[in-house]
């Protein structure tokens, strides 16, 4: 075999995802004598990229430096910063991109599309004007990942400029992801009107259309509007993908519409999407949950053939939240069960759900065990929720040293947010303990305001009174 042969075999091999077997090309080539060429390289590239695999992508890296390669062919250099924006190693990419004797549209694309796909639309739009002020004209890759990168940023100006320079270009009568990165942009830009003008516009309403649309109706809580979107999309026969359920479900759920979270739920079960799609499946479960169905939400759970630690922390989070404790440790017992570790959310609800029904020795023992048992090293939320259990059981002592084990910088924050809880449940003991403490270690006007407000709404007017005038004087009355 020669080398045309052998580059024809690894562009087979990735073409079929099975870059794995690509790379292993390279080294039969090798034993053979053969010396790889720019081809050879670009297809090593891609399937480093492809595969994520860095540290050979670099040893490729300085063997095509070594080879001079690079200084011919503006296709290998553009390879070499593709697969470092593969491998999610931006600095390195941007750094060959200025290394390059010669840069081009994708060199500058490539770039762009991995800082916005990263969300660092900040960087994507630099790159953008440093690709104008080389006298390089965008192409349709180029405005879609700018457009993605804008919505990052809510940078609308900019994306209306671009919006402008695409239709000037008349690119949109040729590409829908165009058209539908606009859409996307809008949305997430909050410029609704904008993006409806775009999507009416459009020779062809795809489902990533709508679902732009959709998404970004719920990312501004927009609930409502989303439900009617998926209406309409549904009237003019835009059939809904699992993206368009997800969001759909995640609506119903922020508007308690049980009636129409359950239509969707008979919807995607009688197309079977349910066994195929767990991130659709948990967003059911989610909407049961917000709905206040738990009883649902834990049945469905029950009976989907796949379960992580998303679902079940859903379902925890839903009996933390309604004070189920007990229910919320058995399936707090049940993930573990099926080997599903927990994560940092789910034992900060089990902790919660246990404060909030008094099982204080088992809040105790999630709390002391998170770090040997599931590998979780405990951050403030955590040593709040334990320090909220403490205080609720009556456990002062124990709060107290928990909170002087805690950083300094942090125990203001601690005190004001257990002043805050008693200012909710109307607990003036606490309340004054926690005052006290905070007082002595901060400047800070809102405490007094909590404690004032604490006092007021238990109808005690004078210590109301009394606050207010240390707030004035800073001068401690007895």
């Amino acid at each position: 075999m020669n080398i045309v042969m052998w580059n024809s075999l690894m562009t087979s091999y990735i073409e079929h995802r099975q870059e794995v077997d690509a790379l292993n090309c390279l080294q039969w080539m090798r034993l053979k004598g053969i010396t790889p060429d720019k081809i050879t390289y670009i297809c090593i590239l891609m399937a480093c990229g492809n595969l994520r695999a860095l540290e050979i992508g670099k040893e490729i890296h300085y063997e095509v430096v070594e080879s001079c390669l690079i200084d011919k062919d503006v296709a290998l250099g553009n390879a070499l910063v593709d697969m470092y924006v593969r491998c999610g190693a931006l600095d390195r990419a941007h750094h060959v991109l200025e290394e390059l004797p010669t840069r081009d549209v994708v060199s500058w694309s490539s770039l762009i599309a991995g800082y916005a796909q990263q969300g660092k639309g900040q960087d994507a739009v630099y790159c953008f004007l440093q690709m104008q002020k080389e006298g390089l004209s965008p192409n349709a890759v180029t405005f879609t990942s700018l457009l993605k990168a804008c919505g990052y940023i809510g940078a609308a100006d900019l994306g209306e400029q671009i919006h402008d320079e695409i239709v000037r270009l008349h690119l949109l009568k040729d590409s829908n992801s165009l058209g539908n990165a606009l859409i996307d942009m809008y949305s997430k830009c909050g410029a609704f009107s904008k993006a409806i003008e775009v999507l009416d516009q459009l020779p062809k309403q795809d489902v990533v259309a709508w679902n732009a649309l959709i998404s970004g109706y719920i990312q501004e809580g927009k609930n409502r509007e989303a439900l009617d979107c998926f209406g309409q999309m549904e009237c003019k026969s835009v059939s809904p993908d699992d993206i368009t359920y997800t969001c759909i479900l995640k609506a119903c759920g922020s508007l308690g519409i049980i009636d129409e979270g359950e239509q969707i739920h008979h919807e995607i079960s009688r197309k079977g999407r349910l066994k195929q799609n767990l991130v659709l499946a948990n967003a059911l479960v989610d909407m049961y949950v917000n709905c206040g169905k738990l009883k649902k939400a834990r049945q469905l759970l029950e009976t989907l053939p796949a379960r992580n630690v998303v679902s079940w922390s859903t379902l925890i989070a839903g009996y933390a939240q309604e004070g189920q404790g007990h229910e919320a440790l058995q399936c707090f017992v049940h993930m573990q069960d099926e080997d599903i570790l927990p994560n940092s959310i789910t034992i900060s609800n089990v902790i919660g759900a246990c404060s909030h029904a008094g099982l204080i020795d088992e809040g105790k023992l999630c709390y002391l065990s998170m770090h040997t048992t599931c590998g979780i090293v405990p951050v403030f939320e955590h040593h709040s929720c334990i320090i909220d259990l403490l205080v609720r059981s009556g456990n002062l002592n124990e709060a107290l040293a928990m909170i002087e084990s805690m950083p300094s910088e942090v125990h203001p924050i601690v005190w004001s947010a257990i002043l805050t809880a008693c200012q909710s449940r109307g607990d003036v003991t606490v309340g004054k303990w926690a005052f006290e403490h905070t007082t002595e270690i901060n400047d800070d006007v809102t405490p007094y305001i909590s404690m004032s407000n604490l006092y007021a709404a238990l109808g005690l007017c004078r210590k109301a009174e009394e606050v207010e005038f240390m707030r004035q004087t800073r001068v401690k009355i007895h």
